[in-house]
């Protein structure tokens, strides 16, 4: 099952695969989550993503200017060897903070 959620104060978990077919659905799910808390940053923990292409890469960098829109910092944490690979080869691995 592909999800987001919210694990603890500050931290936002994906779930599943995060791929062309639930990144919309999971973009909209994640800053809702994040509108729906008190935080002014955020871990967004990926290591239960069981599967990702280049929809997950827009889905970070979509949910860090949202966030940067509403001046809430975030951190990716646990991102899947396939996706930090194809954040390198599209030349934005620089631009995802990582903790």
């Amino acid at each position: 099952m592909n999800t987001v959620e919210v694990t603890a104060p500050g931290k936002l978990v994906l779930k599943g695969a995060v791929d062309v077919d639930t990144a919309a659905e999971l973009e909209v799910a994640g800053m809702a989550l994040i509108d729906s808390q008190v935080a002014p940053w955020w871990e967004v923990d990926l290591s239960a993503v069981t599967r990702a292409d280049s929809a997950a890469l827009a889905l970070l960098l979509s949910l860090m200017r949202d966030a940067g829109n509403k001046q809430v910092s975030l951190t990716f944490t646990g991102l899947p060897d396939e996706l930090m690979a194809l954040a390198g080869v599209c030349g934005v691995d620089s631009l995802l903070p990582m903790a």
